[in-house]
């Protein structure tokens, strides 16, 4: 039978932890029964934080320039909505027509490996 995964986290309870260690600093070790997320799960909820929580427009934009993030400060310049703009294609919602073509030109070639200048 296969034990459940638990973790240990420690952490030191002195008032002042940063000044180093004295004799009346005292170790708690906490057990966990529920497995700490994997860290691809990490990653994945810091990357949301990041994009909730900034002041800078964040769109995030599939390889084929369809639509998977829009932050707040995104809605602000856009005027579109998260709800409205997640789902399509960027390049139809926010680029003139005359920007596309060297938009999905230069899309390609970052998908590719290549460095656009100036970047």
């Amino acid at each position: 039978m296969k034990h459940p995964r638990t973790h240990r986290v420690t952490a030191s309870v002195s008032p002042a932890p940063r000044r180093g260690v004295s004799k009346n600093t005292r170790i708690k070790t906490i057990r966990f029964s529920k497995p700490i997320p994997h860290a691809v799960e990490l990653m994945g909820h810091c990357y949301r934080v990041l994009l909730e929580t900034s002041n800078s427009a964040i769109m995030l934009v599939s390889p084929e320039s369809i639509i998977l993030g829009w932050n707040r400060a995104a809605e602000t310049v856009s005027g579109w909505r998260a709800d409205e703009a997640l789902g399509r294609s960027y390049v139809e919602l926010c680029l003139p027509v005359e920007a596309r073509e060297s938009f999905l030109t230069g899309l390609a070639r970052v998908l590719q490996g290549e460095r656009i200048e100036g970047t």
